[in-house]
């Protein structure tokens, strides 16, 4: 199949609300041709919001609750993101699990760094009611 074809399969399933997609890197010709197409054709904001709630996270407390902190922690965030699907659709020889791994290492670093000196909002807990 080429690369237009695996678009159209993946944008049908992602559609229909599949979003695991089994490959290796032995299918495909060449070989690992597969992952390539695949990672092609995943570009973009595509991937449900909801694999990322830990990133969401870091990025809250690499911000420190501050909008710009916020706005400057998602970059870097939608960075790592970006260079992930960047590395994985080269076909380089270094195995793709290492680039998925990239944003969660990264929130990993965020957390461990700066996740104890952090101090989250006074109120937060507390229900909110209209003065």
């Amino acid at each position: 199949m080429d690369e237009a074809g695996t678009r159209a399969v993946v944008d049908t399933a992602l559609e229909a609300g599949i979003n695991l997609f089994d490959t290796a890197d032995i299918y495909g010709y060449p070989q690992g041709g597969s992952e390539t197409l695949l990672g092609r054709a995943l570009r973009g904001p595509r991937l449900p919001a909801a694999t990322f709630g830990l990133s969401a996270l870091a990025v809250v407390i690499l911000g420190r609750w501050k909008p710009w902190g916020l706005a400057a922690a998602s970059v870097l965030f939608g960075a790592a993101m970006a260079l992930q699907f960047a590395l994985q659709a080269l076909g380089t020889q270094i195995p793709y699990q290492l680039f998925l791994a990239l944003p969660y290492a990264l929130t990993l670093v965020v957390l461990a760094g700066f996740g104890g000196q952090a101090a989250s909002p006074s109120a937060l807990g507390e229900p909110y009611s209209r003065p």
